[in-house]
């Protein structure tokens, strides 16, 4: 019986939670086309007015995924993204170049048990964790967060996605 690895829990569920989001924005730029709404109002869309917009849903969903390879790793660090796509065709764009970090990712350096603790900074919190718990207590659960977030602005919206719009890069099908 072969051992599940950090790479294998992380480097496709990244790669296909950011195919999801790639389908989604798709998908609300189809919705928008169709009903008239301006495509340059959707990265301000959110579920509340104090809420952060659907640009900032993406952004950190890639980030967490891209940051995930730098903290699980010394060998590889993850491109810096100024955090500042204001339009749909740059939040695909930024999505895209996730994917493609994403798959150049290097197996045998992200199971190297190096680091074998992550240091995490989150606003006044410090955490000092082990690699699993970092991927399973924060990076998994952090990522999907924002992930779902987009897709319960577009549905709110009106978009017209349902559940095999979500899953169906995680099932190999139904998305992009």
């Amino acid at each position: 019986m072969s051992k599940t690895t950090i790479y294998d829990v992380s480097i496709p569920t990244f790669i296909r939670g950011m195919r999801t989001l790639a389908h989604l924005l798709a998908m609300a730029e189809v919705y928008a086309n169709a009903k008239g709404i301006p495509i340059e109002d959707i990265p301000n869309w959110s579920l509340y007015e104090n809420m952060k917009p659907l640009s900032f849903q993406v952004q950190v969903a890639s980030n967490t995924a891209k940051k995930s390879v730098e903290r699980l790793t010394v060998y590889q660090h993850a491109p810096q993204w100024a955090d500042d796509e204001d339009s749909l065709p740059k939040l695909a764009d930024r999505v895209a170049q996730t994917i493609d970090f994403l798959e150049k990712v290097d197996r045998v350096a992200l199971d190297s048990p190096d680091p074998e603790n992550v240091h995490l900074v989150l606003k006044d919190h410090e955490f000092n964790m082990s690699r699993e718990d970092y991927l399973f207590k924060f990076a998994i659960p952090n990522f999907f967060f924002h992930v779902q977030t987009v897709y319960a602005i577009l549905r709110m919206k009106g978009v017209e996605i349902g559940k095999q719009d979500y899953l169906g890069a995680f099932l190999g099908c139904c998305a992009s």
